[in-house]
C-alpha cells in the first residue's frame, strides 16, 4: 500500500521553503515515498510531517489541527529541546531528518509508531515522560 504523505512547514509564510524540509521530502521520494508539500493541513493523509524551523514556531504547531493518522515533527529546534512539541506529535525526529525518514517510512508502512521505537533519534511521544533522556541524534 502506498502511503499518502505530506510535509507542512510550521513557520511564517515568508520563512517557508527551508532547505532542511526540502531534503527530507527529497530523500523520502528517492526511497519511493512521494510527499506532497502543503502550506496548510488537508485531510486524507496517512502521515503528516511537520517541520518546525524556529522555537517561535512551537505556538504555530500547537494550533495546527492534526489531519493524518500519524504526525511526525522534526526540525532544528528538536535537536536542542523537543519537549514543547511532544504534546502535538505522535513521533519526534531528533537529528538529521533526511537520514531518519528513509528508515522510518518503511517501518510505518506496515505498522504503528511503536515500530519506530528502536530507530535512533526517535521519541515516541505517548511514551515519553518528563525527565526521560532525549534520544541521541542519528
Amino acid at each position: 500500500m502506498l502511503l499518502k504523505i505530506c510535509m507542512i512547514e510550521a513557520c511564517r509564510e515568508e520563512d517557508a521553503g527551508s532547505i532542511g524540509a526540502w531534503y527530507v521530502v527529497h530523500h523520502a521520494g528517492v526511497a519511493g515515498y512521494p510527499v506532497d508539500i502543503l502550506r496548510q493541513t488537508k485531510k486524507g493523509y496517512d502521515i503528516e510531517m511537520i517541520s518546525v524551523h524556529h522555537c517561535t514556531d512551537f505556538e504555530r504547531l500547537a494550533r495546527m489541527p492534526k489531519r493524518a493518522k500519524v504526525r511526525i515533527v522534526g526540525g532544528h529546534p528538536m535537536q536542542n529541546n523537543p519537549r514543547p512539541a511532544i504534546p502535538f506529535a505522535d513521533v519526534i525526529c531528533v537529528g538529521e531528518g533526511e537520514t531518519w525518514i528513509k528508515r522510518a517510512l518503511p517501518l510505518l508502512g506496515g505498522g504503528t509508531v511503536e515500530d519506530l521505537r528502536h530507530l535512533p533519534g526517535t521519541i515516541i511521544c505517548k511514551d515519553w515522560q518528563n525527565g526521560d533522556p532525549i534520544p541521541e541524534p542519528n
